[in-house]
């Protein structure tokens, strides 16, 4: 049931109008408004809510509206009253072609088959449990997808964050190419095959986040002969050993110093011919040169540039310190490196240490030639295999590092890939995604099961309802109902073979229908609808608009006696009505159902419509049995308002025409014109000019249902209105005192002529 309309918006004349707090909905509701105040339009929302759509000359529209339930329906339909019903012209336009004199046609369900319409029953209700289960199984499935699509989303935004501050930072990872990774990576065997420790990980970024700054490293590093050792030693040992036959003068072979002292003086004297020691500059004695020669014998000197010849060699052969800054190699060579390089380090070190050692040997050697007396051993042959060993991996590193450089994009592709499916792996497993999967799988197929058996249960539902459908019986009674309503019976529905009913006149085809006849068919066939195919008025909304808008005084009593007594059962019924003798039936009818509640809440509301605003029923509306009272009443606060608005501007000339045609039926039962009553003000002696202006005044700005030309012509009625009013008022009071006290005193308002 609805409860409030809260707010419409973009609804022709309800262009954006909000609820008074005060403006609440009943069971049963009356709306009270001339022509042009908004009542069809309001009709148009209700339409709406029937069809689940905004009406085709307002798709723009927006509402909210407050049901009994605590939900808001509005313009996303997403929640709608159940089950409301609506006659306006809309209904008319869909339903009845009196044009062409056909309607659509109305299917019973038959009443004699009670055995088979306990089967649909059944079926309706397996049906309604089946497109629960379908709904509930729909909803699993939105929410498995939609964990599904967050997965992929989620685990793009992982992708792209670790991939931000490398090579790939320009791929727009997202769920598309998650999904694209997921289809790779579930053709494996397990999902931890594609997980990485975090040191394997760190390693892979560290690689694709130097991008291609790395380039060749050329360093060559020679290997050492293996066999060099052996014969470097056996050369060292071979000087060591070799004793030069010499005549030994003891001094000189016990004191090397003297030795090398007194050799290289030999050398300078033999140099420089000297006949005196160039030392001491005495006479050399006869045979001292010759004595001294044979001590340095020729085998001797031999011996010693031996030795100096093999001191430099050795010296020739030092490995020299290697200097490589591993910072060159890629990140995964680090490590490698850094201990190739140290082991090279240091057999060169020990290398170099013992081709010193035989250096220092040899020097000793070389200083006395005549010993013999070494300690010696081979300390490089054990070395040179070591050394050649780091120097080969130490060039296999290198050759790695370049074929890296060479090959980086693909090499870097590759562990891109890698990554990524190490993420999508781990993610896949800390949040359980096979198991995720298979539950969509499930779920789609419960789905397509479900959906079977309620297209299967559907079709066989409507084969049954086929057996019992009877539309003679709703034919007999619009027929019955309409020649009530008319009171007569040449007029009838007969069924089309075309489909739907034909309307006949004396058996022919009635194109000439009268307003009345039109409205009269239109109800009576919009209320044997409201039964069609078992519905039950209980559970139905009711809603007429002016549903007596062409019918004549005669058929007013028809039509509230058909409504009220089809409709008293409705889940709720609102009317909507132009007419003040069809709204003060309804209107007592109503009122009645309030009397009867005791201390009961009221079960009726009653509003009124005024330019597309909606309100509270005045209190005259309510408490006297004419519109004249309503209208009067209006007449005599507009004469004393002081704030007076452009609305109210607007449909005074119409309420003050209705004032004085009514007060001219009471004056002059002859003639009810406005020319009339105000003739015989003239005879009161109001002034002729103030009768001509009333007289123009009502004639130009009544019953306005166009917008102007003019611009001023709102300034106009609102500048002369109340002027227009209060002499109106006061005519009536002078032809007729007593009256117009008398309406004084029943609206407790006091008219005060300026």
């Amino acid at each position: 049931m609805i409860k409030q309309i809260k707010k419409i918006k973009n609804l022709g004349i309800f262009a954006d109008w909000s609820c008074p707090t005060d403006l609440t909905f009943n069971r049963y509701n009356l709306f009270y408004g001339w022509n042009g105040s908004g009542k069809s339009t309001l009709s148009k929302l209700f339409s709406s809510l029937e069809k689940q759509a905004n009406h085709h000359h307002f798709q723009n529209l927006e509402f909210k509206i407050e049901l009994d339930n605590g939900f808001e329906a509005d313009e996303k339909y997403k929640i709608t009253p159940s089950n409301i019903k609506v006659f306006n012209n809309d209904f008319i336009k869909e339903n009845v072609l009196f044009e062409k004199g056909t309607t659509g046609s109305i299917i019973y369900i038959g009443k004699e088959n009670t055995e088979l319409k306990r089967e649909i029953d059944a079926l309706r209700k397996y049906n309604e449990e089946a497109i629960a289960q379908k709904d509930l199984f729909n909803d699993n499935y939105k929410n498995f997808t939609k964990t599904k699509d967050s997965f992929f989303t989620n685990t793009g935004t992982i992708l792209r964050t670790f991939f931000v501050q490398t090579v790939f930072a320009g791929i727009n990872y997202d769920k598309r190419s998650s999904e694209k990774i997921w289809e790779e990576v579930k053709k494996g065997a397990s999902l931890n095959d594609f997980v990485f420790s975090d040191g394997a990980l760190e390693s892979r970024r560290q690689f694709i986040a130097q991008g291609q700054s790395k380039k060749n490293i050329e360093i060559d590093i020679e290997l050492l002969n293996d066999d060099d050792g052996q014969e470097l030693y056996k050369d060292i040992i071979s000087l060591l050993e070799q004793n030069p036959v010499i005549v030994t003068i003891e001094r000189l072979k016990k004191n090397t110093d003297i030795s090398d002292w007194v050799q290289k003086g030999l050398e300078i004297h033999h140099k420089h011919n000297s006949l005196s020691c160039e030392f001491c500059n005495q006479p050399l004695l006869d045979g001292k040169i010759n004595n001294i020669e044979q001590h340095f014998s020729e085998e001797f000197v031999n011996l010693q540039k031996d030795i100096n010849n093999k001191i430099n060699e050795l010296k020739n052969k030092f490995i020299p310190e290697l200097k490589v800054n591993i910072d060159l190699f890629y990140s995964d060579l680090f490590s490698s490196a850094d201990y190739h390089i140290n082991l090279i380090i240091e057999q060169s070190r020990l290398y170099n240490h013992g081709l010193q050692s035989y250096i220092n040997l040899l020097e000793l050697k070389a200083k006395n030639p005549l010993n013999t007396s070494f300690n010696s051993s081979n300390t490089i042959s054990g070395l040179i295999g070591k050394y050649n060993s780091g120097v080969k991996m130490f060039k296999s590193l290198i050759d790695q590092h370049n074929s890296i450089v060479s090959d980086f994009s693909s090499i870097s592709v590759n562990n891109r890939i890698e990554i990524e499916k190490h993420f999508v792996a781990v993610e896949a497993i800390n949040q359980s995604f096979t198991n995720l999967l298979g539950k969509i799988v499930i779920t789609e197929r419960d789905l397509i099961e479900i959906k079977e058996v309620a297209l299967s249960t559907s079709k066989l539902i409507k084969e049954k309802e086929e057996l019992l459908q009877n539309e003679h019986l709703a034919i007999s009674e619009v027929n019955n109902n309409l020649h009530r309503f008319l009171g007569r019976n040449e007029i009838t529905l007969e069924k089309n073979v075309a489909g739907g009913y034909v309307i006949l006149r004396n058996d022919v085809i009635a194109l000439n229908l009268s307003e009345g006849e039109k409205t009269a068919i239109a109800l009576i066939y919009f209320i044997v609808k409201l039964k069609e195919k078992d519905n039950e008025i209980q559970n139905t909304i009711i809603v007429f608009d002016d549903p007596i808008s062409s019918l004549d005084s005669n058929h007013l009593f028809n039509a509230f006696s058909f409504i009220t007594t089809n409709c008293t059962e409705a889940k709720q019924l609102i009317i909507l009505s132009h007419n003040f003798w069809f709204f003060k039936l309804i209107r007592d009818w109503m009122l009645n159902k309030n009397k009867n509640r005791r201390d009961k809440p009221p079960v009726s509301s009653f509003f009124e419509i005024k330019k597309g605003n909606i309100q509270n029923a005045d209190k005259t509306l309510l408490d006297y049995n004419s519109e004249y009272h309503y209208v009067f009443k209006k007449m005599l606060q507009y004469s004393i308002s002081e704030n007076i608005t452009f609305d109210e501007s607007f449909v005074i000339a119409n309420t003050a025409r209705r004032v004085l045609e009514s007060f001219g039926t009471i004056k002059n039962p002859h003639s009810s014109s406005i020319m009339s009553i105000l003739c015989i003000a003239n005879e009161y002696n109001i002034e002729k000019d103030i009768t001509d202006k009333i007289y123009y005044f009502l004639n130009k700005y009544s019953h306005l249902d166009r917008i102007e030309n003019h611009e001023n012509t709102l300034e106009n009625i609102a500048g002369e209105s109340k002027q227009v009013v209060s002499d109106i008022l006061n005519i009536i009071k002078t032809l007729d005192n007593a009256h117009f006290s008398s309406m004084e005193k029943l609206c407790e308002l006091e008219f005060h002529k300026e």
